[in-house]
């Protein structure tokens, strides 16, 4: 019993101690012929992590269906074609190669919630006693609708930035975002 396996071993193994090669896209191929992945592991000994590397490495099957990403400026103008109704959520699938409607429609969930986070922190902020008084200070209608107002002028103002930014970009082919992550001088 432990012949074979000192076998199976080093056949598993090369000359510097890694995984060989062959058997490395022996296990791929049998994940590309559709066995699940639990199972590969289970029956080679192997991690997860380990299979998913190699996936990743080795096969073209799993690099075809890995999540597409797309930048804010693309969902800002999918976003927009939908809102003003100059596209249907189907044109504009097929025309920025998205693979389904739900991801439309779960940008569209989350712009919402983010529009609905920003106008509770604004009204928050409005509702919020001054440290000198000890009861709470209620805004007149009249500051409410004013608030509201400045509110949706500053979404207006913040859209017709995002545009303009994206129309340069576009047309000069540069980026002027800022990238995420950059490094603070």
């Amino acid at each position: 019993m432990s012949l074979l396996k000192e076998q199976n071993s080093l056949k598993r193994r090369g000359c510097n101690g890694n995984y060989d090669q062959s058997f490395i896209k022996e296990v791929v191929s049998e994940v590309e012929e559709g066995k699940a992945q639990v199972v590969v592991c289970d029956k080679y000994k192997l991690g997860k992590n380990t299979l998913i590397r190699w996936l990743k490495r080795y096969s073209s099957a799993y690099r075809q269906n890995k999540k597409k990403t797309f930048s804010s400026q693309v969902r800002r103008s999918v976003l927009r074609s939908v809102k003003d109704g100059s596209m249907t959520i189907a044109e504009v699938q097929s025309a920025y190669n998205i693979r389904t409607k739900d991801t439309i429609k779960r940008w569209m969930a989350l712009e919402k919630q983010e529009n609905d986070d920003l106008s509770a922190c604004n009204l928050s902020v409005v509702n919020k006693p001054d440290k000198k008084d000890t009861a709470p200070v209620q805004p007149t209608p009249e500051e409410v609708a004013d608030l509201q107002q400045q509110l949706a002028d500053a979404r207006l103002k913040i859209a017709a930035l995002n545009t303009l930014i994206d129309v340069a970009e576009e047309q000069l082919k540069i980026n002027i975002r800022k990238k995420p992550g950059a490094k603070q001088c």
